[in-house]
């Protein structure tokens, strides 16, 4: 019964977590469009800007590494370039916003790795923590790709919170389908 009880409340509040780093600044958008009136969606690997960092400390500064696909980290804030191939971690205080070049937009949550790939378009590996992504649409383009160390998730305009652990990992989709596979 306790157990139960555990795995319960560990549910619960993994989907309130997600839940408040989605509602913070992920919100329902419809791609950009070019004067033609179809949607303006890249087919080339993840890179994009950091729109906000926000760190549960009086210490505002820092939070948030950027580090390069050569390997050099830096330390990131807002308006700074996040390019293909790119690892962001948060640490165990800070809060990131990615807005990426093809309209999609990531959450990362507290103690949080993600690796964009270098080479492959809209794809990326979630290594830990929990991110909420809001992945643009766009007729004729590749489904996106998160991978996990458990498996990946393919998706298609979908808003989904993944987490990541070395032992497991979890997705919880707020809206459109995803496939998952181990």
């Amino acid at each position: 019964f306790k157990r139960k009880g555990f795995l319960a409340v560990s549910v619960i509040g993994t989907v309130a977590a997600a839940a408040a780093v989605g509602g913070l600044v992920l919100r329902e958008k419809k791609p950009s469009t070019s004067d033609e009136g179809s949607a303006v969606v890249s087919e080339a690997p993840w890179s994009g800007e950091v729109s906000a960092v926000l760190r549960a400390s009086a210490d505002k500064s820092g939070g948030l590494e950027v580090c390069s696909a050569s390997g050099a980290c830096a330390p990131a804030d807002k308006g700074a370039a996040v390019e293909k191939g790119s690892v962001l971690k948060t640490d165990a205080r800070t809060r990131a916003y990615i807005k990426l070049a093809d309209g999609s937009e990531l959450a990362l949550d507290r103690a949080t790795k993600i690796a964009l790939s270098p080479k492959d378009a809209r794809k990326a590996r979630v290594e830990q923590g929990t991110i909420v992504a809001n992945v643009t649409s766009a007729k004729d383009i590749s489904a996106a790709r998160f991978w996990t160390p458990q498996g990946d998730v393919e998706v298609l305009g979908t808003k989904l919170a993944i987490t990541a652990a070395e032992d497991r990992a979890s997705v919880e989709v707020a809206r459109g389908t995803v496939r998952v596979r181990d």
